[in-house]
């Protein structure tokens, strides 16, 4: 079964991030829709706030499912996670090898946009199996020295094919 492993918030001035890390340890099978939903909840644990987060989870694969740019509302106490019962697994053939992705940290800088000061991963990213992709979406992390998540970005680079390598940019808030 898909294990939802942690749910973190990162708060800035006037929004919030959410991010979930989520881990198919299936070795073999997929899922190509899968939703999360970020349930933000008040005090009272009365939902305030849901956030669907449509995605997909390749064979054995870690994923980080993020929902960003919040509004802050100021009665949230909590959020909660909620995913699918019963996915729909597709299993790949004996003869198909495994999804295999590279990636290359290029350079991490700090600029300042809209008066607020961000930083910008660029990263390579290369399609190292033997599928192409209709459509591929990247999301990356920022951890500090104790593995808690402190920025979150994420892009689309749609598809996908064999062999192709791509450089992407994502940014966020630069962490306190």
């Amino acid at each position: 079964s898909v294990a939802i492993e942690s749910v973190e918030t990162i708060i800035h001035a006037d929004s919030l991030d959410i991010v979930a890390r989520v881990r198919n340890p299936n070795p073999r099978a997929g899922i190509p829709n899968y939703t999360v939903s970020f349930i933000l909840l008040d005090d009272q644990d009365q939902e305030i706030n849901r956030l669907d987060e449509p995605t997909y989870l390749l064979p054995g694969s870690l994923n980080y499912i993020a929902s960003l740019n919040i509004p802050l509302l100021p009665a949230l106490a909590r959020v909660k996670v909620e995913t699918p019962n019963n996915p729909k697994f597709s299993t790949l053939s004996d003869t198909t090898s495994l999804p295999s992705f590279n990636s290359f940290l290029k350079t991490r800088t700090t600029s300042t946009l809209g008066g607020n000061k961000v930083e910008k991963q660029t990263a390579i990213i290369t399609n190292r199996g033997n599928l192409g992709y209709r459509q591929v979406d990247v999301v990356g992390v920022a951890l500090d020295q104790n593995g808690k998540v402190v920025g979150v970005g994420k892009t689309t680079i749609g598809e996908f094919a064999v062999g192709e390598q791509r450089e992407v940019t994502l940014m966020w808030p630069q962490p306190a």
